[in-house]
């Protein structure tokens, strides 16, 4: 492709703005920008617990008032979300693509109340008459789901709910029901086909918990890794699932299921332990290693561990996602990844500069000189202009280097074309 043509093609391009950020060599052939999410209140903590297809995070840090509030991060940047009236604790858990925000008002496990922000208020989501309530995810048709407890600690008395709104900003919740002979239910992601994953089973006595999904309402089990104990944590468009098993062997480990199936996804180096948090539709499992057992029951009623260890399993392989970690960075560690997007975007928590962090990892694409996440025509005008060197406006010129040879010349074109031209 010559000059001339490349200008041809940029006359049609769509720019788009973007920020940059610092990036990561990876141990996969890709690259990685971090982003921190910092609380409101300088000195306190916060976690990335879930992302949208707009990038924009969510979960619970250190507010001014020094309660742990819902905050929402709109390119890094904090904004509390405040809570339901009479309490001074909020969390957020979940974001949809149209920006509804769902979570709980109070403490975890304790008197919390179900609760939906979106940017006009605070919604109080009909309660259960359990002690605490968590909501974990919504779908852009207003399907949230969660679950009531009683304890923190087994038995946890968990009841799987979902709830619905009507398009007018009505709510109505209806639970989502264990499997026949069971007593508890646990709920924790939803999708566009309303489909939820979670668990059913006891956790009183001999615990027996098995991973399922409701259709309808109705549930029925997924595979796992033939223990007697596993959760479905995430699902895709699909039909594909991901969470944790025990094995025959005792131990707790990631798996991944296509519906038929479930596949083993190992641990780290060093880790006994795994568990698979969030999956999206191009099968890329995120998740962490841990080695104490106990330490299963942290997801999804999370608190930070630092002997947690964040992980990425994509193609059969599974990748320390502290590999990504840049030299001088002042980030110590990334010990969990919560959730993914359809861009490839993780957020989850890691600790920088001896605080519990929040992150958002942002996959660097060779020939995305725009740095919108996709290289398309968008990418032409500023390609041409590294190319050519005439002023270069895009964020980052490097990334036209798609040959990685220092120079950026002709013999970078056909990489680039056969980028645009790719899946």
């Amino acid at each position: 492709m010559n000059s001339l043509l490349l200008r041809a093609l940029s006359s049609s391009a769509i720019l788009a703005l973007s920020i940059t950020l610092a990036e990561i060599p990876t141990a996969f052939g890709q690259t990685y920008q971090i982003q921190t999410l910092p609380p409101p209140l300088a000195n306190g903590d916060s976690l990335g617990f879930g992302i949208n297809e707009a990038g924009i995070v969510v979960g619970p840090g250190r507010g001014t008032s020094n309660f742990t509030r819902a905050i929402r991060w709109d390119n890094g940047l904090p904004t509390e979300l405040g809570a339901l009236p009479g309490f001074s604790v909020s969390a957020a858990q979940g974001i949809s693509n149209n920006d509804r925000v769902v979570g709980r008002s109070g403490p975890s496990c304790n008197s919390a109340n179900p609760t939906l922000w979106t940017a006009a208020q605070i919604v109080a989501l009909p309660d259960t008459p359990q002690l605490g309530v968590e909501v974990y995810k919504i779908n852009d048709s207003g399907i949230a789901v969660g679950e009531s407890l009683d304890s923190c600690t087994n038995p946890w008395n968990n009841h799987a709910f979902q709830w619905q709104n009507d398009g007018e900003d009505n709510w109505t919740i209806a639970p989502l029901p264990p499997l026949t002979g069971d007593a508890e239910s646990g709920a924790y992601d939803v999708n566009a086909a309303s489909v939820v994953v979670g668990f059913s089973g006891n956790s009183s006595g001999v615990v027996h918990l098995r991973a399922c999904r409701w259709d309808n309402g109705v549930a029925s089990l997924i595979p796992d890794l033939g223990g007697d104990y596993s959760i479905g944590n995430g699902l895709n468009e699909f039909g594909q699932f991901a969470g944790y098993s025990r094995t025959p062997g005792g131990e707790y480990r990631a798996f991944f299921s296509d519906g038929i199936t479930a596949t083993d996804l190992g641990t780290l180096p060093g880790y006994a332990h795994s568990t698979a948090t969030k999956l999206n539709n191009a099968g890329t499992v995120i998740g962490f290693a841990f080695n104490g057992a106990a330490d299963i029951t942290v997801y999804p009623y999370f608190f930070p561990d630092l002997n947690q260890r964040a992980f990425l399993w994509r193609n059969g392989v599974l990748h320390d996602l502290n590999n990504l970690i840049p030299p001088g960075s002042g980030w110590t560690s990334l010990n969990a990844a919560l959730d993914i997007n359809e861009l490839g975007q993780i957020t989850g928590y890691g600790v920088l500069a001896g605080r519990n962090r929040g992150f958002r990892l942002s996959p660097v694409w060779p020939g995305d000189v725009n740095c919108d996440l996709r290289v398309n025509l968008g990418d032409v005008p500023h390609f041409v202009d590294a190319l050519l060197a005439t002023g270069f406006t895009g964020c980052d010129i490097n990334r036209a280097d798609m040959n990685q040879d220092t120079l950026i010349d002709g013999r970078d074109t056909k990489q680039f074309v056969d980028a645009l031209v790719a899946p």
